[in-house]
């Protein structure tokens, strides 16, 4: 099952293969930020779009002066998820 994160943009989480794995266990580490920094893919656009849908119809409602900050979001192609948030600096999950 596809996952997807979005900090700045929504990617595509890549899963570990059993080498990597080994390799993330290692001491090197120019070797495990090059196999976490490729762990994330382009999405298309529509998938994007798709994912940008749900996200919208989850986040938190805000009143006028609430202050919002998004701090990560979590969702499957099944449309489950997370979405980290802070809501006038008090923090929140929101889970779909």
């Amino acid at each position: 099952m596809k996952s997807f994160t979005f900090k700045d943009t929504w990617k595509e989480i890549v899963p570990f293969t059993e080498e990597e794995k080994i390799i993330l266990k290692g001491d090197s580490k120019e070797a495990k930020k090059a196999i976490i920094d490729g762990r994330y893919r382009d999405v298309d656009p529509a998938v994007a779009q798709s994912l940008q849908v749900i996200y919208d119809a989850n986040k938190p409602i805000l009143k006028d002066g609430d202050v919002y900050q998004l701090i990560g979001a979590d969702i499957n192609e099944d449309g489950n998820g997370i979405i980290n948030c802070r809501v006038n600096g008090e923090h929140q999950q929101i889970r779909m």
